[in-house]
């Protein structure tokens, strides 16, 4: 609720506008942040911040700035959501790899079209989802303990528009994760020689993967005989979301 926090979002507000004023700044990436400086100091509407979404997603800056609020997996049946805030840099040499990926997106929902039956309406992928892929040099939310890798936003609804999301990798925090957390772990767990074939390649692709499934298939807002999808799973929905995503982005 802006109301609560209303002292704090117009801090935010006026930080983004300075940053806005920079004469140099890439003119899409001051879009972004005059329109997301505006909805913080809405108190009227309840989710103002749809407009900005789209404004994020269009963007076509080198530096990708994100900041606004998303799904907190540790909230009861999904019902709060969390400010973040990511700041990186564009890698283009990455992107063309999720370009390639990204074009696959079509032929897998026709195969789980066929795998769910008649039963499920397949997705009619008339704008394919922006995939970029940068090197973070900021992020922050209120989870101290928590970096994300990767992420797929908006997915606090209502969107600005259901045909359009962005899904953001962070290569040098999935080469993090792989170097101080997935390979220490795997060590005294996997053969040998699996072990000597993880990379942080590896890793990354089936990060990309993982986070194209995400639009694929039943998502949490798809309408069934018991309301949404994310409504029928009540607590299991995230879950179950990311399991799929684990599941068929591998496979």
């Amino acid at each position: 609720d802006n109301k609560l926090y209303k002292q704090e979002l117009q801090k935010i507000s006026y930080l983004l506008e300075e940053i806005a004023a920079i004469p140099s700044l890439n003119h899409s990436l001051k879009d972004v942040l005059q329109v997301r400086a505006n909805e913080f100091r809405d108190t009227v509407n309840t989710t103002p911040f749809q407009s900005g979404d789209v404004h994020w997603i269009q963007s076509e800056s080198p530096l990708d700035e994100l900041i606004g609020f998303y799904e907190d997996y540790h909230s009861p049946f999904n019902l709060t959501a969390i400010l973040e805030q990511i700041i990186g840099v564009k890698d283009e040499k990455y992107e063309k790899l999720t370009d390639g990926l990204r074009n696959m997106i079509p032929a897998a929902e026709d195969r789980l079209a066929q795998l769910l039956g008649s039963d499920y309406s397949k997705r009619d992928f008339k704008f394919l989802p922006t995939v970029i892929c940068i090197n973070s040099v900021g992020f922050a939310d209120n989870r101290c303990e928590y970096v994300g890798i990767a992420m797929n936003l908006p997915n606090v609804t209502p969107y600005g528009r259901g045909d359009l999301t962005k899904k953001v990798i962070l290569l040098n925090n999935v080469a993090a994760r792989e170097k101080y957390v997935s390979r220490p772990m795997a060590e005294p767990l996997m053969d040998p020689e699996q072990f000597r074939q993880l990379s942080s390649e590896g890793m990354l692709l089936a990060t990309i993967s993982h986070e194209i499934v995400h639009g694929l298939g039943p998502t949490l807002g798809y309408d069934t005989p018991h309301g949404k999808m994310s409504d029928a799973l009540k607590e299991y929905s995230s879950l179950l979301e990311e399991a799929k995503a684990d599941l068929y982005g591998i496979t």
